[in-house]
């Protein structure tokens, strides 16, 4: 017929080959998506079993970031005559230097100390987060290289 689309004119094929008595057995009608109804279906189940998965992931994910800002890590120098306890969102909660440390001239010692601490505390902490991080994402089909948070 003239304006019917190659689909309407393959559907009409298909339904003179069956007798047009209304069994269509063997004739799949695809609404348009060019899969066929249950290849739709499919596709929804397993779009909603990702979706679901995306969310267990992001309950994980705000679980796993509570635990990390409860965290305290802490770093030293010296020997341990000077500690530094950082949070697990990275500020300095205390700070602890041995009485031997705190003679004025030893001044630039000290602060060269402190600054060694925090440093440690800060590598302790980040060490300690991807762990975190490793064992939620741990079974992620997540490419190489890629970290969550993004």
């Amino acid at each position: 017929m003239p304006g019917d689309s190659d689909w309407d004119r393959d559907w009409d094929s298909d339904w003179d080959k069956n007798g047009g008595d209304g069994n269509r057995q063997g004739v799949t009608r695809t609404g348009g998506s060019g899969l066929p109804a249950d290849g739709r279906t499919q596709m929804m189940k397993n779009f909603g079993d990702m979706m679901k998965q995306a969310s267990q992931l992001q309950g994980k994910m705000q679980e796993m970031q509570e635990k990390i800002a409860a965290m305290q890590v802490e770093g030293s120098a010296g020997g341990g005559m000077v500690r530094v306890t950082l949070t697990g969102k990275g500020y300095a909660s205390k700070v602890s230097i041995e009485k031997d440390l705190l003679n004025p001239e030893e001044g630039e010692v000290l602060e060269d100390l402190i600054t060694a601490a925090i440093n440690d505390a800060k590598a302790r902490l980040e060490e300690k987060s991807q762990e975190e991080m490793k064992s939620l994402t741990e079974g992620l089909p997540l490419p190489p290289g890629m970290k969550l948070p993004f």
